[in-house]
Parts: structure tokens; sequence; C-alpha cells
């Protein structure tokens, strides 16, 4: 994906992104449910990597909805300030935290991270699903990390 260069060129330290993108790649076709715990730790893993770049404090065991809100805070990219603005965008920003929490309620459903009573039959669509919205979240948090430092701007 472009969101290993991006992050390779944006982060100090990418691995963290660079790891759960590998993980994601060698679970998606035969184990949606892994992919589907692997894309919530790419959420995690860029959320941190976003505030850690930006000299935030990066809280402990913090849901990866409230690690999304405080990196998107942090990037300047908060609902209610870019609503002021631009409604729509900020009606889309806040679909975009809405999709790290999905994908973390989706991996506590039906992810690896708990065992469940049943195995429920995930296909790969929408392991594929879970998978391409985190990197998408992923990959639009970088973006905006590597353009605020080009233009040496602040959030």
């Amino acid at each position: 994906t472009g969101l290993r260069g991006a992050a390779e060129d944006a982060l100090a330290d990418p691995s963290a992104i660079r790891l759960e993108l590998t993980r994601i790649e060698d679970s998606i076709a035969e184990d949606p449910s892994a992919a589907i715990g692997k894309s919530k730790n790419l959420i995690e893993a860029t959320a941190k990597a976003v505030l850690t770049e930006l000299g935030q404090p990066v809280p402990n065991n913090e849901s990866p909805a409230h690690l999304a809100a405080l990196a998107l805070k942090a990037l300047g990219l908060d609902r209610q300030t870019v609503a002021a603005h631009y409604p729509i965008m900020g009606q889309i920003l806040g679909q975009l935290n809405g999709i790290a929490s999905s994908v973390a309620d989706l991996r506590n459903a039906v992810g690896d991270g708990h065992g469940g009573s049943s195995a429920l039959g995930l296909d790969l669509r929408e392991g594929r699903l879970a998978a391409r919205a985190a990197v998408a979240w992923s990959c639009f948090m970088i973006e905006t990390l590597e353009e605020r430092q080009r233009s040496g701007g602040t959030p």
C-alpha cells in the first residue's frame, strides 16, 4: 500500500505500522478474524505514531476510538472546528473517527483478540472491508501529518 511508504517518509519510527500492515497481509486470505484484529492494531499504531511525532502524550489503555480522536485533534482535524468552516468535511471527519470505533467494535465481536463461544463464519470480503477501512483511516492521518511537516505549519 501507499501507507507503508508514507509512514516511512513521515515518521521517525514507522516500525509498528509496517508490522501491522505485514500482519494484515499475511492473514487476510486465510484468517479474516485475524486480519480484523490486526486492522484495529493498525489504527492504534497510527494514532500513537501521529501523537508521538507531534510531541503529544500517548495515553495508556485508551480505546482505539479515543486514541483516534486525540490524533485527529492533534492534527487540527477535530470535527467541530472543521465543521464551523466546512460542514460536510466535519461530517466526513466524524465518520472517519467512526471507522476507528467500528473496526475496534468488530474486532471485539469477531476478531482474534477475544476468545468466543463459537467461530463465526466470516468471509474474506468482511476481513478485507475492515482492513481497507483501517488502511484508509491510517493513510489519511499519515498524509495529513506529512502535509503539516512539509508546510512547516502547525495544525
